[in-house]
This record gives structure tokens, C-alpha cells and sequence, in this order.
């Protein structure tokens, strides 16, 4: 066996701060910073080609994602929105992206991490830069 190398996306300066899972047929999904547009993308392969969406382009966003699938194998994904500063939550409703801010109390929302419950409700925990706190976030 060996690596095998494949470029998704070549768009400018692409990939920062990926986060990737693997859907219940092990094709993989993915979600990464645009920091040429300072956007949230999400990438997916179909099984032949790889299918690539804009999911927030806000300002400047989408660093220190965490990503989850949920049962249906609909994307969530955590991040942070560095032109406020805030953590988001960002999920694809069959149709579109939904961007919810979960945390806008200060400089919040780096190095999040993301679960889903089994009933698919979100759990984020990440660092208050402006505390110098961990801070945990849930959808009850």
C-alpha cells in the first residue's frame, strides 16, 4: 500500500484549517478555509468527482473548524468568524446553509471542537481568547 495524493481544490490559498469524515459509504467530506476570499468551504466527493460549495462568505471566516456528519449524513460544521471575532455553527438544511453565532461575548470561537449527539444536537467546546477560557456551547 501506499499514499495516494489528490488536489480538491487549487482556487488561491485553500485548505487552512481542514477537518475532514468520512460518510457511511467512506467517501469523504471536508471543510476548509478559503483565505485567498476569507470564506468557509465544504468539499465532498460523490464517488467520481469532487462537488465544492461556499458555506459562509461573511468577511473573513471559517478558521479552526470542526466538522461533524449527522445521521443523515448532512453536514455541521463549528468555526470562527475572525471578522467579529465570534464562534459559528453553520448546517446544511437540505436546501441551503444555515449560519447561526453561538458565541459573540469577546474573542471567542478558536480551536473549536464539534459532537453530535444521537439525536443530532450540537456540543462545541472552544478557547475565549479574551478570558483565556475553555468554553463549551450546546443546542439543548
Amino acid at each position: 500500500m501506499s499514499w495516494e495524493i489528490e488536489t480538491i481544490d487549487s482556487a488561491g490559498d485553500v485548505g487552512y484549517a481542514s477537518s475532514i469524515m468520512l460518510d457511511s459509504l467512506e467517501q469523504p467530506h471536508i471543510c476548509y478555509n478559503d483565505m485567498t476570499k476569507g470564506d468557509l468551504k465544504y468539499a465532498y466527493c460523490n464517488g467520481s468527482s469532487w462537488i465544492i460549495a461556499t458555506v459562509d462568505s461573511d468577511g473573513r471566516v471559517g478558521s479552526h473548524t470542526s466538522f461533524a456528519l449527522d445521521s443523515d449524513g448532512s453536514p455541521r460544521i463549528s468555526y470562527s468568524d475572525y471578522s467579529h471575532n465570534d464562534l459559528k455553527y453553520a448546517y446544511n438544511n437540505g436546501s441551503s446553509w444555515e449560519i447561526e453565532t453561538v458565541d459573540r461575548d469577546g474573542w471567542v470561537g478558536e480551536w473549536t471542537s464539534l459532537a453530535l449527539d444521537s439525536n443530532d444536537r450540537p456540543y462545541i467546546s472552544y478557547f475565549d481568547t479574551t478570558n483565556k477560557d475553555l468554553k463549551y456551547a450546546w443546542f439543548g
